[in-house]
């Protein structure tokens, strides 16, 4: 019983990984409402309130219940219209895939996309975006990827041929992929469905890393703080448990606004309100709901080392 409740707890505390977008989401719809009415004042004409779109893809949802964040999402919002005495439509966007998402945009211009980091690369110069928010877990603004085996013989990567790999796709964000294969190719090894016997995705990194410490799975590639998190819930993880190759920091989302939005009118303020939800009673709410995650505002060395490992994985494709 002690085993698996706190294999409920963990699955819990890591799937805050992910929420950490959703968050981020959340503060965006907020800033929506607050910078469209601000425009629309400044117009001060009788037409219609402009409709600002955010984009999102699909996936940003995933295991998070939608009603939950809605409800909690328009409390917030009422209590940032009552400070700053606001008002203006917003809309979201869903997307599939980043192409629909370009598509969409070159016709009707969104106002503002969230993207993991990789997908904004790829994006940046076509949509024009212009980088505001991040996410962290409330210690690192990065968060590094381990390696990990159960096997203590092993010393480097290349006595991991023939086995199976698990990884889990943190929101979506193709980085451990990229590390692992840029890790392979400085080796010259072979891409890593030549190079391992099999690989196997997880839904969560608890998941993957009790496959791992089971046995079921002989490699994985995980987060610090998922790993660190299931090490102190249960110190036999660390003692049987092998880290092979730590990886630099990483960011693994951001939210940008794109080129039409930035001709608004933007209040420093506003945008400092946003994101300090803690003052506000559904704010604190909010933190609970998403498990005490938060955004902080970007700056271009956060992305260094997701840019350098972006431009190898590129190279090694060509």
């Amino acid at each position: 019983m002690i085993v698996k409740i706190k294999y409920l707890i963990i699955n819990k505390y890591v799937q805050t990984l992910k929420d950490n977008c959703l968050l981020v989401l959340i503060t965006f719809l907020v800033t929506l409402i607050l910078v469209g009415n601000l425009n629309a004042q400044a117009k001060k004409s009788s037409e219609d309130e402009k409709v600002f779109e955010l984009g999102v893809l699909r996936s940003t949802f995933i295991n998070v219940n939608i009603n939950d964040a809605t409800v909690a999402i328009n409390t917030w919002a009422n209590q940032l219209r009552n400070k700053l005495k606001v008002d203006a439509k917003f809309k979201l966007i869903l997307f599939d895939n980043t192409d629909d998402m370009v598509k969409y945009n070159a016709n009707k211009n969104l106002g503002m996309v969230i993207l993991n980091s990789i997908d904004f690369l790829k994006l940046r110069s076509k949509m024009s975006l212009y980088p505001i928010y991040t996410s962290n877990d409330n210690k690192n603004i990065y968060n590094k990827l381990y390696i990990i085996t159960k096997n203590p013989g092993v010393k480097n990567i290349s006595e991991l041929k023939g086995e199976k790999l698990g990884f889990c796709l943190k929101r979506n964000n193709p980085i451990p992929e990229y590390w692992i294969e840029v890790l392979l190719a400085k080796n010259k090894h072979p891409h890593l469905k030549k190079f391992f016997s099999q690989t196997e995705e997880f839904q969560s990194e608890s998941q993957l890393i009790l496959s791992v410490f089971f046995g079921q799975t002989d490699v994985g590639i995980i987060t610090e703080t998922s790993f660190k998190t299931m090490d102190e819930l249960n110190p036999q993880i660390g003692k049987k448990i092998k880290i092979l190759k730590v990886s630099p920091g990483f960011i693994f989302d951001i939210s940008s606004l794109t080129k039409a939005s930035r001709n608004y009118s933007y209040s420093k303020d506003i945008i400092e309100d946003a994101i300090n939800i803690s003052q506000y009673p559904a704010g604190r709410e909010l933190l609970t709901l998403m498990k005490t995650v938060k955004i902080v505002p970007f700056r271009p060395e956060y992305l260094k080392s997701t840019e350098t490992l972006y431009n190898e994985y590129k190279s090694i494709k060509k």
